[in-house]
């Protein structure tokens, strides 16, 4: 388990950031109920978790650890809705316009990569919680970590690694380099998979068709 620098932590908050951002750029039929006022919560949930941040190493302390995952599931979850209205307006033929449709895929197929990012972070490495289930366990090999060369043998995969992994896997449905060893990341690989797919075929094709 190696260690996560401040620097680390600090693209992983403007990760969280960015993806809070996407999620009020959605139209208000689109957005999961108060999107500002939740969006607010959010953005709290991260200030808690960056100051509870020094403790997660602790494995004593609970209160991070708890801070932590609540604020990836439930940035998790409201882009996971938010996908569904989008569709429902689709299917049920709602009168938003292309234009929304359109920019709302692009959000919840960037926010996709965020997440998802995050959490593979989480599950390979010791993340925001700290936590790592065995020392020795491996989620994800990447390229680097099957290499004998000098020069990359201590070679330790940080949050951008990760955000490559979570857009080739959105991206081409598949990763790049880096192989899935746990059913979890598996698993998460899969479901990221399914979320992209349908944003990206069904949503994004349907929302470009009725700008034509």
């Amino acid at each position: 388990m190696h260690p996560i620098g401040r620097g680390e932590l600090v693209q992983v908050q403007l990760a969280f950031l960015a993806a809070i951002g996407m999620q009020l750029t959605l139209n208000d039929d689109l957005a999961v109920g108060p999107h500002v006022a939740i969006a607010i919560f959010e953005v709290l949930l991260l200030i808690a978790v960056s100051i509870t941040a020094p403790t997660r190493h602790n494995t004593s302390t609970h209160v991070h650890k708890f801070l932590a995952l609540l604020l990836i599931g439930i940035v998790s979850l409201i882009n996971t809705i938010s996908l569904i209205l989008v569709i429902g307006a689709l299917l049920n033929g709602d009168n938003v316009a292309g234009a929304e449709l359109l920019l709302s895929a692009l959000a919840i197929y960037a926010t996709n990569v965020v997440v998802f990012s995050i959490w593979y972070w989480e599950i390979d490495s010791p993340g925001l919680t700290g936590l790592r289930r065995k020392t020795n366990e491996m989620d994800f090999i990447f390229n680097q970590q099957r290499m004998n060369t000098p020069g990359v043998k201590s070679w330790k995969p940080t949050y951008f690694d990760y955000l490559y992994l979570s857009f080739t896997n959105a991206t081409n449905f598949a990763p790049a380099e880096t192989k899935p060893l746990s059913h979890t990341a598996k698993g998460l690989m899969m479901v990221q998979v399914i979320i992209s797919l349908f944003t990206l075929a069904l949503v994004a094709a349907r929302a470009i068709s009725t700008l034509t």
